[in-house]
């Protein structure tokens, strides 16, 4: 990589934002640090002339219009680097956004009448985790794809009845109400859920009533989130159901690593490129209840009726 003289200092002006507590000498070792994880990123990579066919414009642009990718291409060299490519996009997005991405993992547990008697949940740094290739059928294609395995995560085993009965009210009414939209599954479920303890401040006894519209702003988000790069799903937590065990496809990582190599390279609007490509779309949005403020129940129903994941 040609590390332009200027890159440490549009980093730096970047952190400024994140660490605003740090002396400037700090914020030269983090920019430093951020650097040496780039340097590392491209010697996974060879760079190559953007010819503007399709399968190329494929590899790194997002699908997202407010996502401007760029004319630089770089491969990666062997199908055997991309798990730990997504590692170093993980600790590269890390440190320049001053907090870590964590993952929450759910799993329930249910008896024969379809009461829930366990819920186990596992929770830690994403980038201590291991990563996987695997294939995976998505429609009818299978598309490469990168996983975690549930190493260095913590374990906790949840049995008291009323936070159980607190997340079996919150199911009953997703599916109740809005299941026979047939657009979202458990996995949304539970990340509306997380998004509900997140909004929600609780006491022990988990008492406050759950309205179906609360579920419903709740469930919205969770299906119209931003995707990996930007962040986690509710604030810097990615939160998966216990046998999803997708992080990326093979196809965004490139473009992600494409926008940060050339970020590296063409350093000067860094700050505004960073924030543009890999922060959350809206602040706050796990409890934007304000944007969501105008529309009536059934508007509400409409906003996720035909969305897809």
């Amino acid at each position: 990589m040609v590390i332009l003289a200027n890159l440490e200092q549009n980093i730096i002006e970047l952190l400024r934002e994140n660490y605003q507590e740090y002396s400037e000498e700090a914020l030269k070792d983090i920019a430093n640090q951020a650097i040496l994880k780039l340097e590392e990123l491209q010697k996974l990579f060879k760079s190559n002339t953007y010819n503007n066919t399709a399968s190329e414009r494929s590899i790194y642009h997002a699908g997202h219009s407010k996502y401007n990718w760029d004319e630089t291409l770089y491969r990666i060299k062997k199908k055997e680097f991309y798990p730990q490519v997504l590692k170093l996009i993980i600790e590269i997005l890390d440190i320049l956004r001053g907090e870590p991405l964590t993952i929450d993992i759910y799993k329930t547990e249910k008896n024969d009448k379809g009461q829930i008697i366990k819920i186990t949940h596992y929770h830690g740094k994403e980038a201590e985790l291991s990563f996987t290739s695997k294939k995976s059928k998505y429609g009818k294609y299978i598309t490469e794809e990168i996983g975690y395995i549930k190493d260095n995560l913590e374990k906790e085993e949840i049995y008291e009845k009323a936070r159980l009965a607190h997340f079996e009210n919150f199911e009953k009414i997703a599916i109740s109400h809005f299941q026979e939209k047939k657009n979202f599954n458990e996995g949304h479920i539970i990340e509306a859920y997380q998004r509900h303890l997140s909004a929600v401040q609780h006491d022990n006894s988990f008492n406050d009533q759950v309205t179906p519209e609360h579920v419903a702003i709740m469930l919205y988000y969770s299906i119209n989130n931003d995707p990996w790069w930007v962040g986690g799903d509710v604030g810097m937590s990615q939160v998966k159901k216990y046998n999803n065990d997708r992080l990326a496809s093979q196809k965004s990582i490139r473009m992600v690593a494409n926008r940060l190599l050339h970020m590296a390279e063409s350093p000067d609007n860094f700050k505004d490129d960073f924030n543009k490509a890999f922060t959350q779309s809206e602040i706050d949005d796990m409890a934007n209840y304000e944007a969501l403020s105008n529309y009536t129940y059934e508007e509400l129903l409409a906003l996720f009726k035909n969305k897809k994941r």
